[in-house]
């Protein structure tokens, strides 16, 4: 897969219904999250571990238009 192609078809999928819905309950997810309801280590470590798992997908098209800018230059 050239480049061209792997940009052409991460556009196609961020302008779909879906892609943005599932962003959507990403973001509510993340946005649900509260440090008060973390009772121990083990707890925290696996909320930070689920939350940087979650800012690495919402970060995704942020990311791929970056590059893809990047690689226009």
């Amino acid at each position: 897969m050239t480049n061209e192609e792997y940009f052409d078809n991460a556009r196609e999928l961020f302008m779909c219904d879906g892609w943005k819905n599932f962003i959507a309950e990403l973001q509510t997810a993340v946005d649900n999250y509260r440090i008060e309801n973390i009772h121990d280590e083990k707890a925290f470590r696996h909320a930070k571990g689920e939350l940087e798992a979650l800012h690495r997908i919402l970060g995704y098209e942020n990311l791929t238009q970056h590059l893809e800018d990047q690689h226009e230059s």
